[in-house]
């Protein structure tokens, strides 16, 4: 980041750290920046998120193993409350406090969700990666299985674990 060392009393990371490929590196900079006893607040999607539309999208994969496995890692990559206490405590962090939330996302069928602005600019290229070459028939497959999960439900929920977690630079 383009400041000085010992710059900031306040760090604030809204699903920041969801979003780097290296996780630990985006950390240790926000602890280069802050003052000692600076805090950092940061939310964070945790595992489990959206677990509705994944279980929905590993049954449309049941018969490929390799995009299975794709999707169990990508799946896998967001945090957990002791990944995010790790992730901070190696960069220079003490916990001081977390707060543990579950929100919900309402569609109201599997068209929508996939025709969604929010959906396409935060989650839909990774989905892709997770079908690479076969995107058109999974996609149309996965709309399909979550228009009828709406039907009988009456709408498409997904489930959004999520922390506020707070911590002092040490």
């Amino acid at each position: 980041m383009p400041f000085a060392d010992a710059s900031f009393d306040l760090i604030v990371s809204n699903l920041g750290v969801n979003n780097f490929e290296d996780r630990a590196a985006a950390i240790r900079e926000c602890r280069r920046v802050a003052r000692n006893g600076a805090t950092l607040a940061l939310t964070t999607n945790l595992q489990g998120h959206m677990h509705e539309l994944y279980e929905v999208f590993a049954d449309v994969l049941r018969d490929d193993d390799d995009a299975l496995a794709r999707l169990r890692a990508h799946v896998a990559h967001r945090a957990t409350i002791a990944d995010v206490r790790e992730l901070l405590e190696d960069g220079g962090f003490t916990v001081t406090r977390v707060v543990e939330r579950e929100g919900v996302m309402r569609f109201a069928d599997g068209t929508a969700l996939l025709n969604h602005y929010f959906i396409k600019l935060g989650f839909l290229d990774g989905w892709k990666k997770v079908v690479p070459g076969n995107e058109r028939d999974i996609f149309a497959r996965l709309r399909d299985a979550l228009d009828d999960l709406a039907a009988r439900k009456g709408e498409l929920r997904l489930t959004i674990p999520m922390a506020y977690i707070e911590a002092t630079a040490t």
